[in-house]
């Protein structure tokens, strides 16, 4: 019998970004905190995406809309959002990401994750100078990373990281004949094949710098691009 490895299922009631997952969110709502300047910011929209990957390098797809409401007409300009984080029951760390504008939709994923683990995530908002006296909270989105039993890794290798021109890959044989996608960290694909070899080369040549996934027969793995 083949030794059983464990990859990372992320269980959600929202939208998944990974195919066939069946699972479960609790997303724990609490009151929009009033700042104590009297004004409080609205939050239109919070989602949150889950991806599933392998065993080496599982993730979690936040997303959230920029739009905005204010309960006042005196509040000050919104000046700075920030992406907030808690494992288990210990404090918010600020997580560094860099949040431009206010009107589009942002998205960030976070990949320092272990299976067994309970994740708090919120999103802050700043209305004044002084951050202490005037931020504002959305609802809070809670996710336990959930440990599944697969009988094997259908990627075992994927090298050099970063890489610039070739990406090698070593894949299970069982996977011979299956399509593979390159993913981008929009979720769009940028790259389409058939495994031809347990050894794979890739020509990542005309890929843009940034983070993708490797996706075959359901499974991912994550590389970068350093072009």
């Amino acid at each position: 019998m083949k030794p059983l490895f464990y990859s990372i299922l992320f269980l959600i009631n929202f939208s998944l970004f990974a195919q066939s997952n069946q699972g479960e969110l609790e997303k724990k709502r609490k009151p929009i905190e009033q700042n104590k300047g009297g004004c409080s910011i609205v939050f239109d929209d919070l989602s949150l995406q889950a991806l599933l990957q392998t065993t080496s390098m599982p993730s979690i797809r936040i997303s959230w809309n920029n739009k905005f409401q204010k309960s006042r007409s005196t509040c000050h300009p919104v000046i700075s959002q920030t992406l907030e984080r808690q494992v288990a029951n210990n404090g918010y760390d600020t997580i560094n990401i860099n949040i431009q504008g206010f009107s589009a939709d942002t998205l960030y994923i976070d990949t320092s994750i272990q299976a067994g683990s309970t994740y708090n995530y919120r999103l802050t908002r700043n209305d004044y100078t002084t951050p202490a006296t005037h931020v504002s909270y959305s609802d809070t989105i809670r996710l336990q990373a959930v440990g599944m039993p697969e009988e094997r890794i259908v990627i075992s290798n994927i090298y050099p990281v970063p890489a610039d021109d070739n990406l090698f890959i070593d894949t299970d044989q069982s996977v011979l004949g299956e399509t593979y996608q390159v993913i981008n960290i929009s979720g769009q694909t940028v790259m389409v094949g058939i495994v031809n070899s347990t050894k794979m080369k890739l020509n990542i040549q005309a890929l843009p710098k940034g983070y993708y996934f490797l996706k075959v027969n359901g499974f991912f793995k994550k590389f970068v691009v350093n072009n």
